[in-house]
C-alpha cells in the first residue's frame, strides 16, 4: 500500500515556548489549539510516568 499524506505528527520537546516561537515566528505556522491537560486523573498517571501534574498539547499547521 502506498502512502498518499500524511495526518499528523507529534513532537515533544523540552521548551515548548522556545519550539513554539520558531515554529510560529520563522516558519510561519499558526496555533489552532492549546490546551493544558491534568495527568493525574484517568489512566493518565499510568501513561505519563512522570513528576508533572499536566501536560500541555499545542497543535499548529
Amino acid at each position: 500500500m502506498d502512502a498518499i499524506g500524511v495526518s499528523h505528527i507529534a513532537i515533544c520537546v523540552r521548551d515548548l515556548e522556545k519550539s513554539l516561537a520558531f515554529y510560529r515566528d520563522i516558519l510561519g505556522m499558526h496555533v489552532t489549539f492549546d490546551e493544558v491537560q491534568d495527568t493525574t486523573t484517568g489512566g493518565l498517571p499510568y501513561t505519563y510516568k512522570h513528576d508533572r501534574k499536566t501536560r500541555r498539547t499545542v497543535h499548529i499547521r
